[in-house]
């Protein structure tokens, strides 16, 4: 289990919705968060604001981020990029680990599509989009979730402490608690 004792504040953006499972989990282990509204992303500490993380439900959200709403999608990738935050897409799926295993994946509704994307193409756009905006697509189970966005947000902060650390020779700060 991940340590969060050093994690400070988290920003949640006031239009996330169904992620109830994610502010009980943070209730629960007295993590404080507070909702307001984000420029891009759904979640960030509020002490690193050039690391947020876009939360995305399942495969069948992003994948109608990348045909149905492309446009709005690449114009917050953008938006990111212009800003200089990095910007992780972590998505919720039980079965595919990395961004290489969504060439093999399937759209679980075909019936409600004219026309469905084959899973290499899901990829070839996700790879294409990760390359031009400086972004990352990541995945954890519904079960590990929290945790991992917890992780992320927690080693983006022990990086940024560091950052700090270098600039002023490191013997003020302590990045190791």
């Amino acid at each position: 289990m991940t340590s969060h004792s050093r994690l400070n504040l988290i920003q949640i953006d006031t239009r996330e919705r169904k992620n109830g499972f994610i502010e009980e989990y943070l209730a629960d282990n007295d993590i404080p968060f507070f909702r307001s509204k984000m420029f891009v992303g759904d979640y960030k500490l509020h002490s690193s604001p050039y690391y947020v993380i876009d939360r995305k439900a399942n495969m069948s959200e992003i994948y109608e981020n990348i045909t149905n709403h492309a446009k709005r999608f690449r114009e917050e990738l953008q938006r990111a990029k212009n800003m200089r935050i990095h910007l992780v897409v972590l998505i919720e799926d039980d079965t595919i680990k990395t961004l290489e295993d969504v060439k093999e994946w399937e759209h679980p509704h075909p019936e409600y599509h004219t026309r469905i994307l084959s899973g290499y193409i899901v990829w070839k756009k996700l790879d294409a989009l990760s390359r031009v905006y400086d972004c990352e697509f990541l995945f954890a189970p519904h079960e590990e979730y929290t945790e991992t966005m917890l992780f992320l947000l927690k080693e983006a902060q022990d990086k940024w402490l560091r950052g700090i650390a270098d600039c002023y020779g490191g013997a003020r700060w302590n990045t190791k608690n």
